[in-house]
């Protein structure tokens, strides 16, 4: 069973290059390939502003996908409200779990808005 802690534990793993508590589980190029763009918003059909990479959705251009997330920043949606992204710009990862349908994934981009503004430097 997975819950919101081992989603946390596996999205900071990412955040920091494939350590996690000091043991390193994913070799840094491993996580670069993950996070690397390998299917781009240029093939057909393909929305525009994020690709895909090793089994995760990266955001390459945030405003032309209309998310509010740093470019170059990764995760994945689950089919019933799971949602996670690693935002390495701003060293901080989101994790959302809810038990419903997400239809377009407006929760998932209102929970994103809500986390990027409450960001302060």
């Amino acid at each position: 069973m997975t819950d919101a802690e081992d989603y946390l534990q596996f999205a900071q793993m990412l955040l920091n290059g494939g350590q996690l508590n000091g043991k390193r589980l994913l070799s840094p190029k491993t996580v670069e390939l993950m996070s690397a763009v390998h299917a781009a918003d240029t093939l057909p059909g393909r929305p525009k502003g994020s690709g895909f990479g090793l089994s995760v959705q990266v955001v390459s251009d945030a405003v032309a996908a209309g998310y509010r997330v740093s470019n170059g920043s990764y995760g994945w949606d689950g089919a019933f409200g799971t949602h996670f992204w690693v935002d390495p710009k701003e060293k901080l990862v989101g994790i959302l779990m809810v038990q419903t349908n997400n239809p377009n994934s407006e929760l998932d981009r209102d929970f994103e808005n809500a986390v990027m503004q409450a960001l302060v430097e």
